[in-house]
């Protein structure tokens, strides 16, 4: 702990101010507080409130720093609460400016201590290469690490080193996560053993998880109002915030209406603990497998397919419950004796829950291809998570087999796009299907009857038996993709929605009715208040676009390939919104002023009429908190406005403009520019020195800025299909990253030249790519 002195002391260079330093090492708590705010030993007090009350005497009035390293909580016990808040109610007599830093396994310890959510920053894994880095530097951090390493000499005995060899170094810090995981309820506990059938590092994404877990039936639910999925998810996010699992990105998801979905990653000390808790019931087989398969596994993930070992190793699992099949099944044109042959041999596993796999034809048997999976997948009574992932281009049929199995949960067939059902009117019979995955229209009738679905493509409404409008009416607990409304009832359908009030997404699709639907424009109540993200596709309404006034709540707008001239002109007032994209919308003539709020702005695709520059002449003053900009494939746009100061990423692409904007030099926030197909731009300015990311492709300047070897934050630098360039300017020594790709020979050349004047100038980048 830190505090400022009141007594003459040598002030902090860089502060000002003279800090003492408290030692506090563990839990010791009050007491130890009392001493190293005191320098005097504790005396005994007649009770703890007694102690309390003169630490708080000590430290009133000081500014203090009050360090936390790894706290533990059981957020079950109640007596773990009040003593983190008895610890550090001293402290809050401290004077303004005080701060407590805490570190914690578990979320719930912050939050206790009084920390707001969004204030809990999680602590990403150290990469190796960075570990390695700071390892190195501490450890050898100079030409003589005989002087840094004392402790190693002063016990030379081999029988020393041979039992420091043996020792589990590991034991400690195991013994640490045996206590956070013992802790977990005990449905929580199976949901992270389940996790250890996947490969170390594996990318889990959190609804996959959930469908899995309630398939093999891991959820238990104390109220009958509760869905499994929901109690399913607070068993993940129990995990997420005790660090058992953890937040590792971003990914690219094409069937989300956001494109993008995180992935989480468990850590290799808590993949060993999950392995070593689930026993011989989980077992994942990797490319090298060559141990045995226990007989009593229930869990099985493999990596690599090897019909031998599913013949000889899996087919007898008389216990097995999960079997995902990781790797693509390559067929060749006789692929469904394959399939007949591998759904043979499944058979045998009666209390399969799960069958996960990926099949697709050989790229040397052509194109068009059509299979069914055999009818023996009747037999699976038991199965309740059915994936059969397809391509695009191939045609999946679903035998009438399929229609028995009365404990189906989900269903996933992947990406194509050509599915149909041997037995559609018999779909009805999977009455406790809850999600399907696919990327094309479900063309069964009477889906009206499987009232527990939650999920599912689009459904083509249409004035035929079994594809009307009401089918719709009982499913309540649909969630995502629903309906996709036949022309002549798209009016119908649309009226007659009665949505959530806690929609937070929705995307209106190849719209053609005149009017938007009174629900969602109700103005009195300003919309709906939970709707976050609107995506409009291939509205073909002619003249302008409907009033947005409404969507006061609004973070994200997307306009795709719609027919308006021009959009509603109290967009400014949309004061919440954060991204805007208009994309592919060639009759827009007019671009309204955009509110304040935005941080995200992309275009793409004007037509060669529309708006010849962006709203306004300063979008310093306009866009106060623009990030990211993105121009693309606008002819007719030919200048830009003064850029924001806040702006982190510009991109701009097939653009007919002749300069860049003149204050670039001035975007101290830049990290990232990117500048592709504007042959008009003939010479590039100063740039900012907080550039990070620097990518230039098919331009006709001849030389990068003048200024390039001061942009001293400069790490990845790429010149793609740039002709005219024929030498490089000094570079920074920051740079980590270079590539060179159809380019003039002579210049490609030159740089692989050792001596060569360009060549000399990135030696010192490690990675190098010349093409």
């Amino acid at each position: 702990m830190l505090h400022e002195k009141e007594d003459k002391c040598q002030a902090n260079v860089t502060s000002g101010v003279c800090y003492s330093v408290i030692g506090i090492h563990g839990m010791a708590g009050a007491g130890e507080m009392f001493e190293g705010a005191t320098g005097k030993a504790c005396p005994k007090f007649t009770s703890l409130n007694v102690l309390k009350q003169k630490l708080e005497e000590e430290l009133r009035g000081k500014r203090i720093l009050l360090v936390l390293d790894d706290v533990w909580y059981n957020n079950k016990n109640s007596g773990d609460r009040e003593d983190l808040q008895k610890l550090i109610s001293p402290v809050n007599l401290g004077k303004a400016g005080s701060r407590i830093l805490v570190t914690s396994r578990t979320e719930a310890a912050l939050v206790t201590l009084g920390a707001a959510k969004e204030r809990c920053i999680p602590i990403s894994n150290l990469g190796d290469e960075v570990f390695l880095e700071m390892f190195m530097h501490y450890a050898l951090r100079d030409a003589r690490p005989e002087q840094w390493v004392h402790g190693l000499r002063e016990t030379q005995t081999v029988e020393f080193w041979r039992s420091q060899k043996d020792r589990d170094l590991m034991n400690d810090t195991m013994g640490a996560l045996w206590w956070s995981y013992q802790y977990l309820d005990e449905q929580v506990r199976r949901c992270l053993a389940y996790c250890s059938i996947f490969p170390r590092r594996h990318k889990l994404r959190r609804d996959e998880l959930v469908k899995l877990w309630v398939a093999e039936g891991f959820i238990k639910t104390s109220k009958p109002e509760e869905e499994m999925e929901d109690v399913a998810k607070n068993y993940f996010d129990e995990l997420l915030s005790a660090s058992f699992l953890q937040l590792g990105g971003k990914e690219t998801q094409f069937v989300e209406l956001d494109g993008e979905v995180d992935y989480f990653t468990i850590h290799d000390l808590l993949c060993d603990l999950a392995e070593e808790v689930s026993g011989s019931d989980c077992l994942r087989i990797e490319k090298g497998f060559t141990g045995e398969v226990p007989q009593d596994v229930r869990y099985l993930f493999v990596g690599t397919y090897d019909e031998e070992m599913l013949t000889e190793k899996i087919s007898g699992l008389k216990h097995l419950r999960t079997l995902i099949i990781n790797d693509i099944i390559w067929l060749k044109s006789d692929g469904s004796e394959l399939l007949a042959s591998m759904f043979t041999m499944l058979k045998g596993l009666r209390k399969l829950r799960v069958l996960n796999m990926t099949v697709a034809r050989e790229r040397r048997s052509g194109f068009g291809f059509s299979f069914s999976f055999p009818d023996s997948i009747g037999q699976l009574k038991h199965l309740r998570y059915f994936g059969f992932m397809v391509p695009v281009a191939h045609k999946l049929t679903v035998p009438s087999a399929f229609t028995k199995l009365y404990h189906m949960q989900v269903v996933n067939f992947g990406s194509t796009k050509l599915l149909e059902f041997s037995s559609g009117k018999d779909m009805m019979n999977l009455v406790n299907l809850r999600c399907v995955m696919s990327w094309t229209d479900l063309d069964f009738p009477n889906v009206g009857r499987l009232k527990w679905l939650q999920n599912l493509p689009y459904f083509t409404i249409k004035k035929k038996q079994g594809y009307e409008s009401h089918q719709l009416k009982h499913l309540n607990k649909l969630q995502g993709k629903a309906a996709y409304p036949s022309l002549e009832v798209q009016a119908e359908v649309l009226e007659g929605l009665c949505t959530s009030k806690y929609l937070e997404r929705l995307e209106i699709r190849d719209y053609h009715a005149k009017r938007i639907p009174s629900w969602l424009m109700r103005e009195h109540n300003g919309g709906p208040k939970n709707l976050h993200t609107l995506r409009v596709d291939g509205w073909s309404q002619l003249g302008p676009a409907p009033d947005l006034g409404a969507f006061i709540h609004l973070h994200s707008l997307v306009f795709h390939n719609c027919s308006w001239d021009t959009l509603p002109g109290d967009m400014d007032h949309l004061a919440s919104l954060k991204k805007l994209e208009i994309w592919i919308c060639k009759n827009m003539r007019l671009l309204p002023m955009l509110p304040k709020s935005l941080e995200e702005f992309k275009v793409r695709g004007c037509s060669r009429d529309a708006w010849d520059t962006l709203p306004g002449n300063n979008m310093e003053h306009q866009l106060p908190l623009l990030r990211k900009l993105e121009i693309r494939e606008c002819e007719n746009i030919k200048s830009l406005p003064t850029l924001p100061k806040s702006l982190e990423e510009f991109r701009v692409e097939d653009c007919s403009w002749d300069a860049l904007p003149g204050n670039m030099e001035h975007l101290t926030s830049l990290k990232m520019l990117n500048i592709q197909s504007c042959k008009n731009i003939r010479s590039l300015p100063t740039l900012p020195k907080s550039l990070e990311e620097f990518r230039v492709e098919n331009c006709s300047f001849d030389a990068l800025p003048g200024n390039t070897e001061h942009l001293t934050a400069l790490k990845k630098l790429e010149i793609r299909s740039c002709k005219n360039i024929r030498s490089l300017p000094t570079l920074p020594k920051s740079l980590e990253e270079i590539t060179v790709k159809r380019c003039s020979d002579e210049f490609i050349r030159s740089c692989r030249t050792a001596g060569d004047p360009n060549c000399q100038k990135i030696e010192h980048i490690p990675n190098r790519t010349f093409n």
